[in-house]
């Protein structure tokens, strides 16, 4: 009675099942990340994040980064559409919303205007934000990541044309 992908014992632990294999909750975290089936009785005290309705057992829950919805709330906060079997983004604001929503109102690059994706990098500057590959010196169009840089009338310096 072991998780099939990292082989932890199940006994008294929170655990799936899919395609007649059983995972722990990480393993099908990983596997998953969206639906997934309760299959302990350990998890009927966590409550719906949107509804705050207990889950009954064996019934098929949403789980995105640790927070459970019953599948029919899980469901964009603009457009409303169920976004469980399609891409999605949790926005600064803690909403999840779908791909075309969070395209049209999600965040995006202040230079190429395009919108961040889960697990890009971004840099900050004043109060903007910028994708790592955008936000570059206007001399040598390196990026700046983690360079110290200047910004002068607008225009970015990195630290080796500074000195130049």
């Amino acid at each position: 009675f072991m998780c099939k992908k990292c082989r932890l014992a199940l006994n008294n632990q929170i655990f799936y099942s899919k395609n007649n294999f059983l995972y722990c909750q990480q393993c099908m975290s990983d596997i998953e990340p969206c639906i997934l089936t309760l299959k302990s009785s350990q998890l009927l005290n966590d409550q719906c994040k949107k509804c705050g309705k207990n889950f009954l057992f064996g019934e098929k829950i949403s789980m995105y980064q640790y927070d459970f919805y019953h599948p029919d709330c899980f469901r964009c906060g603009n457009c409303k559409q169920l976004i469980v079997s399609q891409g999605f983004f949790r926005q600064e604001d803690g909403c999840l919303y779908c791909l075309n929503c969070h395209i049209d109102k999600g965040p995006h690059c202040m230079i190429c205007k395009e919108p961040f994706l889960t697990g890009e990098i971004l840099s900050q500057f004043d109060g903007k934000q910028f994708h790592n590959t955008c936000f570059v010196c206007d001399l040598c169009h390196q990026p700046i990541e983690l360079k110290n840089f200047c910004c002068e009338s607008g225009k970015i310096r990195c630290e080796i044309c500074l000195k130049k």
